[in-house]
């Protein structure tokens, strides 16, 4: 049972170390490049459904912006009630340049900030800043190198989760889906891993760093 304290909705997070992140595939996506909304089962370890996620972006913003657009996405419980809000303004998806940095801000339904992530720039590997509801920095994300991100080498892409003295607590990987879904789709799976006791809130967040590296991604 979750305590009190923890926001209602994201009871389902608390004392769990272990998210998978399953993106839903899109025919229409694989065979065109009509850029679809993007869709994901959140499941806990025992493979148990969590939460839904469903982007809200209007088709034209997809089409015209793809992996730079302004994004929002709804996470909704198993009774299809919406328990986070989180929205990716519009920005700059090149690694060399240093202005309008992506970033996406997490919240409850009636507003209640949980957080935010915010790209640090770097010309040599994807870097982030976990911010918690009262703007500072509490964990810190390091991808590889921007050719591994880029590769469809049979392999799996880290992401660590850092403290801010910089040991590993935890990481994001892409998974590798197989040759068709990397080399024709943008739709891929995760697994995110993070101490048990960690804040549901950045927890959250950190669902949402998955979500907002996925973006990156966008072909």
């Amino acid at each position: 049972m979750a305590p009190a304290s923890v926001p209602s909705g994201l009871e389902s997070l608390y004392n769990v170390n272990h998210l998978s992140v399953e993106q839903s595939l899109s025919c229409c996506g694989v065979f065109t490049t009509y850029e679809t909304r993007k869709e994901y089962s959140i499941k806990n370890i025992k493979g148990q459904i969590l939460y839904g996620a469903k982007e809200t972006t209007d088709c034209l913003t997809r089409q015209c912006w793809r992996s730079a657009r302004p994004a929002r996405f709804k996470i909704v419980d198993h009774t299809k009630k919406e328990v986070v809000h989180m929205r990716r303004p519009l920005s700059c998806s090149s690694c060399w340049i240093p202005c309008c940095l992506q970033s996406i801000e997490v919240s409850m339904p009636k507003g209640e900030t949980l957080g935010s992530v915010r790209q640090r720039w770097s010309p040599i590997r994807p870097l982030f800043h976990v911010i918690n509801e009262y703007g500072k920095t509490v964990l810190k994300i390091s991808g590889p190198c921007y050719i591994q991100c880029c590769s469809f080498c049979n392999c799996e892409v880290h992401y660590k989760i850092l403290a801010v003295d910089g040991s590993k607590i935890g990481r994001i990987t892409k998974l590798w889906s197989g040759v068709f879904r990397e080399l024709f789709s943008d739709s891929n799976n995760y697994d995110i891993k993070f101490p048990p006791d960690l804040d549901v809130k950045i927890k959250a967040v950190l669902l949402a760093a998955c979500f907002l590296i996925d973006l990156q991604l966008v072909k």
